[in-house]
C-alpha cells in the first residue's frame, strides 16, 4: 500500500502516535510500502528544524520495516538539500 500524506502545518502533536494510528489502525496494515509526505502552501516557509523530527520517526519506521520506502514533495529546494544532508536514509 502506498500512502501520500498532505500535511497543512506541523505541529507538537504526537507524530509517532499519528503514524501508529496510521499504520496498524486505519489501514489494517503491517507497513507501508511507500509514504510521500507532501506539504502545499507550507513548504516554503518549513525549515529542516521544524521537519527533521517528523523525518527521523519516518525513519525509524523504515528501521523497523514498517515504512518500506519514503519520500517528500512540494520542498523548496534550499530545504531539501538539507533534508538530503541530515537523512540517514537516501535511497
Amino acid at each position: 500500500m502506498q500512502v501520500c500524506l498532505y500535511l497543512n502545518f506541523i505541529s507538537k502533536i504526537n507524530k509517532k502516535n499519528c503514524f501508529n494510528i496510521l499504520v496498524l489502525n486505519e489501514l489494517q496494515e503491517n507497513y507501508l510500502e511507500s509514504v510521500m509526505i507532501s506539504l502545499p502552501n507550507y513548504g516554503s516557509q518549513l525549515t529542516i528544524n521544524e521537519f527533521i523530527p517528523l523525518w527521523n520517526i519516518v525513519e525509524d519506521f523504515i528501521d523497523k520495516q514498517k515504512i518500506l520506502s519514503a519520500g517528500v514533495c512540494d520542498f523548496m529546494l534550499p530545504l531539501l538539500s538539507d533534508l538530503y544532508d541530515a537523512a540517514k536514509v537516501i535511497d
